[in-house]
This record gives C-alpha cells, structure tokens and sequence, in this order.
C-alpha cells in the first residue's frame, strides 16, 4: 500500500474513532428519572397509603407525608353542618362502620341524576360521627386495619399532615 493509500487508512481510522466516542450529550450526568424534567415524580396519594392502611385513615396519610414528593389526595364528603371529611365513597356504608352505629339510617338519594342507597355523611352531623371508623374499601387488601381508624376532617387533613393537597369534590348535586 502506498503513502496515499496508508492516509486514508489513518483518515478512516480517525472519523471512526470520532463516530464512536461520546458526544457533548453524553458528557452530561443523565438523570435517574425518566421524567421530563428529570425530577423524582411526584406522588399523588389518594387517600394517603391506601394500598396498607384504609383509604383517607390517619397513618395512611401519616406514611404519605413522610415521602416528600407526595400530595394527599382528599376525597371531600360534607356533613349536615358543613364539615369536611375525608371519604373515599359517597356512600358511607362501602367503606365505615356507619351501618352498625346507625342501622336504621340508609337513605336514597339522586346524586348527579343516578339513584343511591345507603348512608350519606350529609345526613349526620360532625359530632355523630365520632366513633365511626373506616374499612378497607377494597376487598382484596387487608382487613387487619379494620375498625381501627376514625375519619379524618379536611382542616385536619391540611394543617397536621403537611404535604400539598388536592381536594376532589365528586358530587355536583345531591337531592
């Protein structure tokens, strides 16, 4: 081979070796989330941990304040005077103890035109419901919280827990 034919080698060699090594792109430090920022994610609790304890229970909103890329999710249910109380269930009776301290409390209601039937927080005062508890509202999860959990105002929700909130209010209407 003849001195042309050895620099084009050598030129050959070179742009592989440039087509091979990292570019400026590569040089910066990737990130470990595959967010579009590149930040952690940010973690929507509805119900705070609802995948232990029961949906909108203390310790589960306890346990999602301590991550602090979280936000409590608070689904709103008012009483007859006007408090706010988390519940994940317009009906009362899917997911506390409503039903054995009020047994002859089931009503129906229209709620955003479809017919319901059971316990509604609108019909108790905050004060009556002291003593309900909460249940898991998914079956398939433990029962070993069961019972063990009383409901959680939204004031108590915003100012003990600390984290950013989100406040779902399902009902348009409830007749």
């Amino acid at each position: 081979m003849g001195r042309s034919g050895h620099a084009c080698s050598v030129l050959g060699s070179l742009l592989l070796l440039l087509l091979l090594l990292p570019g400026p792109a590569a040089a910066q430090k990737g990130s470990a989330w595959k967010t579009l920022s590149g930040d952690a994610p940010a973690v929507i609790a509805k119900g705070g941990f609802s995948g232990l304890f029961p949906d909108s229970s203390d310790p589960a909103y306890l346990f999602a304040a301590s991550n602090q890329d979280s936000a409590q999710w608070c689904d709103v249910r008012l009483t007859k005077d006007g408090v706010g109380i988390c519940l994940p269930d317009i009906k009362m009776d899917n997911c506390t103890t409503i039903s054995d301290l009020f047994p002859k409390g089931k009503k129906t209601y229209r709620v955003n035109g479809v017919s319901m039937t059971g316990w509604f927080s609108v019909d108790y005062n905050s004060i009556d419901l002291t003593n309900v508890t909460l249940l898991r509202a998914i079956l398939s999860r433990t029962n070993r919280f069961d019972g063990s959990f009383t409901l959680v105002q939204v004031e108590v929700a915003l100012s003990q827990y600390k984290a950013p909130a989100w406040l779902n209010v399902q009902a348009a209407s409830v007749t």
